[in-house]
């Protein structure tokens, strides 16, 4: 089955990414595969990893809080149990590092994301259900790009 996010975010196995109509789609949308944990980007004639061919982001699924570290890349959250609390790590020390937190349950339970800096100006970050952000540390604070 995949799942979409407003901002362009399509959630899905890699045979749901092969089989998609990409007549339909316009540059920029992303794909993260669940079964192989690829990030892929659509440059309106095909589908390039966004870390290099046959590379794999770090890819975690959380039922529970959650403190990212630095070697994660890719947090799923499945907030289907309860409310959870997805920590970030200090921005400082960071610049540039990207994290993808995907929502996949539609469930009325919470998903808060924070840490010790503001993520766009703001304390923190409610995933609404099938949400995703993707942000990015400026070596002072958290950005969502």
């Amino acid at each position: 089955m995949i799942n979409y996010h407003a901002g362009g975010l399509f959630y899905g196995t890699a045979a749901d990414r092969a089989g998609l109509d990409t007549t339909l789609f316009r540059v920029g949308v992303s794909f993260l595969e669940s079964d192989t944990g690829y990030l892929y980007w659509w440059n309106g004639t095909t589908w390039i990893s966004w870390i290099g061919a046959g590379a794999a982001w770090a890819l975690r699924t959380e039922v529970a809080d959650y403190v990212i570290t630095a070697a994660d890349t890719i947090i799923i959250v499945d907030a289907t149990g309860g409310d959870i609390d997805i920590t970030l790590p200090a921005a400082t020390g960071l610049e540039g590092k990207i994290y993808v937190i995907k929502r996949i349950d539609g469930s009325v339970n919470t998903v808060t994301v924070a840490g010790a800096e503001t993520i766009d100006d703001e304390v923190d970050q409610t995933l609404d259900q099938y949400d995703a952000m993707m942000i990015v540390s400026d070596d002072t604070e958290w950005w969502i790009i």
